[in-house]
């Protein structure tokens, strides 16, 4: 996911998105120029469903500080290399 605002962290990112159902890890991935600023984030949860309920629930989701929220299932890169028409990539 895209949009995470200054200061967030696992902790804050798995708060964000309980409600869903149970979470097995969150990782916020800082930009390399700024320690305190979060781009993106990985939430990973233990059931597939709670994970797509979340995904339609938080896609495009403005937040209190004014950023929206991009939220989709992650692909490797490896996968998305290996798509069949190169054209047209998974994620778009």
């Amino acid at each position: 996911m895209q949009g995470l605002p200054k200061g967030t962290d696992e902790a804050k990112l798995k708060d964000l998105f309980k409600e869903f159902g149970e979470i097995s890890s969150a990782l916020v991935q800082h930009s390399e120029s700024d320690d305190t600023m979060a781009n993106n984030g990985f939430v990973c949860f233990t059931n597939a469903k709670d994970a797509n309920t979340a995904i339609d629930a938080m896609h495009k989701k403005r937040l209190d500080s004014g950023a929206f929220l991009l939220v989709c299932p992650h692909v490797a890169k490896r996968e998305n290399d290996m798509s069949i028409d190169k054209t047209r990539a998974p994620i778009q």
